[in-house]
């Protein structure tokens, strides 16, 4: 896909050990962890494009611990995720691409329905 992407992962502070994804798009890194929620009947959008303070919010994950690539040479603080545009996909509880215009089309949680433009 053309996508740069490595393995990361992670300590919890109550030492719980995960692995996830970090992605470059348009120069920005995002971290992603789209087969987590999966497994609970989950879209995978739950823990999509996340920023630095989300990774370490959900889960309560200590980003000093995050190892970029398994190499114990690039940690959490040495890659910096602070783009937010994928934010509002999280709280998606379905979603259709449409191809046609560009965009997927979106029903959250509560019911709301809108739409999400691709650029």
């Amino acid at each position: 896909m053309g996508i740069e992407a490595v393995s990361a992962g992670g300590l919890s502070t109550d030492d719980t050990a995960h692995e996830w994804t970090l992605v470059r798009l348009d120069n920005s890194y995002f971290y992603m962890d789209p087969t987590f929620e999966n497994g609970e009947g989950g879209r995978g959008l739950k823990y999509f494009g996340m920023t630095t303070a989300d990774r370490v919010t959900a889960g309560n994950y200590i980003e000093q611990t995050f190892n970029i690539g398994e190499c114990n040479q690039i940690w959490g603080p040495d890659i910096t995720a602070t783009d937010e545009r994928f934010s509002t996909l999280r709280a998606v509880s379905y979603e259709e691409l449409n191809r046609e215009l560009n965009q997927i089309d979106c029903t959250d949680i509560d019911g709301t329905e809108w739409t999400f433009l691709l650029e």
